[in-house]
């Protein structure tokens, strides 16, 4: 065998990786030109092992990233959810930052609910009830102008809802434990996905302050 390509000393033939691996590599396919597969030496699965390793190694850290950088808010949305915050406190009379909006699908309409995150804050329930209970005469007149206001009058599904006839879309209020809710009910497929929309528009504009409910009835069915 030529000198160039004897290993050099700082190699071993118990090295994994090691120019003897390589050479035990070569020796194996020369002795079993069958289609199954060689028999390699001993001393090459920590390479390969380690290989492999790293390899999961890498993938792992790279997948985590990818994850953590999907969950990460865009500074447009975070600049978004911060406009519609300031334009809520026109709208508004409860505190944002000490209540929670949740808003929950169903297959006739939907609910729309806001809870102080405070059960004991009084001053908070009694705003978040007042409110509900005037955008709720407000919505049965089709009346949209405050959640157009904090929102935009382009949001989705509030052109349907404000078109609504007076038969096709029912609203009823209720205090809660902690605040209030609006009902929303329709028989009609086009109010009911606009109503849905508007549902998901709010979520995504309210951040951090607003919630996705569950139908519950819907969920034994």
């Amino acid at each position: 065998m030529p000198a160039s390509l004897l290993p050099s000393d700082g190699f071993s033939a118990k090295q994994p990786g090691g120019a003897w691996a390589i050479l035990g590599m070569t020796e194996a396919l020369r002795a079993n030109p069958s289609p199954e597969p060689p028999t390699l030496p001993d001393y090459y699965f920590p390479f390969i092992a380690m290989k492999n390793i790293v390899s999961l190694t890498v993938a792992t850290v790279l997948l985590s990233s990818a994850g953590a950088w999907a969950a990460s808010p865009t500074p447009a949305t975070e600049r978004r959810h911060a406009d519609v915050a300031q334009r809520g406190i026109s709208v508004m009379p409860f505190d944002l930052n000490a209540t929670t909006h949740v808003f929950t699908k169903t297959r006739t309409g939907g609910i729309q609910k806001v809870v102080a995150k405070r059960s004991d804050d009084t001053a908070q329930i009694k705003l978040i009830r007042q409110h509900l209970q005037e955008i709720t005469q407000q919505f049965a007149r089709r009346d949209f102008s405050g959640p157009g206001q904090i929102h935009g009058h382009e949001m989705p599904g509030l052109a349907r809802l404000k078109a609504a006839n007076p038969g096709e879309l029912q609203l009823k209020y209720r205090d809660t434990e902690a605040g209030g809710t609006i009902v929303y009910e329709t028989k009609n497929s086009q109010v009911l996905a606009a109503l849905h929309q508007w549902f998901d528009a709010q979520v995504s504009d309210h951040g951090q302050d607003a919630m996705e409910g569950h139908d519950h009835a819907t969920m034994r069915h």
